[in-house]
């Protein structure tokens, strides 16, 4: 799906709406109302300034504004260093912008404040590492994941591609 198609085009365009219709008060507000679990009138519950700033994150990602999201959840992590939401979608949203070096970094963060990080994170991070010519510590990444899920195609294939650049096309 292109940024020009009409699937991508429409989906961009229920987000905004969608947004401007559910998120506004969350994105406006340091609170919000809620429904209650018996059906009663809505309960007030503060938000968080970081829950707040990671709302509009999200929302700029969707809209396809990365430098926009890049920087609100920048500035979670300057209120929340280790708010593991925002490290993984700061990953991401740096990975889809090609700015590997932070995308690797900002991975790496992650894996260190998580308990049991995703496989998605290292796999993310060990692309990351080939794509700036860090082929020994993509190896070290790769392997954790092969390890995890040894069916994963995606994991063979990177592995390969590694090798091959280390022209140990025999082990690749």
């Amino acid at each position: 799906e292109t940024k020009g198609s009409a699937s991508r085009q429409t989906r961009v365009g229920a987000s905004r709406l969608d947004a401007v219709l559910t998120d506004n008060d969350a994105l406006l507000g340091d609170s919000r109302p809620l429904p209650t679990a018996t059906g009663g009138s809505p309960s007030i519950l503060p938000q968080s300034r970081s829950n707040v700033l990671l709302a509009k994150a999200h929302h700029f990602r969707r809209c396809g504004n990365l430098s926009g999201a890049i920087e609100l959840y920048k500035s979670v992590l300057e209120i929340e260093s280790g708010h593991r939401e925002a490290l993984d979608a700061l990953g991401g949203a740096c990975f889809s912008s090609q700015r590997y070096a932070e995308a690797e970094a900002h991975s790496r963060h992650l894996i260190e404040v998580s308990p049991d990080p995703d496989c998605m994170v290292r796999m993310r991070s060990a692309v990351s590492q080939v794509r700036q010519s860090k082929y020994g510590p993509a190896l070290d990444n790769l392997r954790v994941v092969l390890r995890d899920d040894p069916e994963d195609a995606g994991v063979h294939f990177a592995l390969a591609c590694v090798y091959s650049e280390l022209t140990q096309t025999d082990r690749g």
